[in-house]
């Protein structure tokens, strides 16, 4: 057998544990085989935030090598989100 088989299997064995804050599974790591009767959470790092505050953007990327062009314009866009909100409004 290979070793990258190897390496697949004993894997496969390694012990696992619930981080009780994400309920995440997290696998035994070589640098916590002294300690890891002591690991309880998996790291912050790997979180990702709920919520963004802001997400920014630009299509220029897109029309400069795609050649891309939007089918609609932000005005009506957003006439049409208004439209629709005055509808859902007007239905209660």
């Amino acid at each position: 057998m290979s070793d990258k088989i190897l390496k697949r299997i004993l894997k496969i064995n390694f012990p696992k544990k619930k981080c009780p804050v994400c309920n995440l599974n997290f696998k035994w790591r070589k640098k916590w085989e002294k300690n890891w009767h002591e690991i309880i959470y998996c790291s912050k790092k790997y979180f990702r935030p709920t919520e963004v505050d802001s997400l920014l953007g630009s299509a220029n990327k897109a029309k400069k090598i795609l050649k891309w062009k939007p089918k609609y314009k932000i005005i009506d866009i957003i006439q049409e989100m208004i439209r629709e909100e005055f509808k859902s409004i007007s239905k209660k």
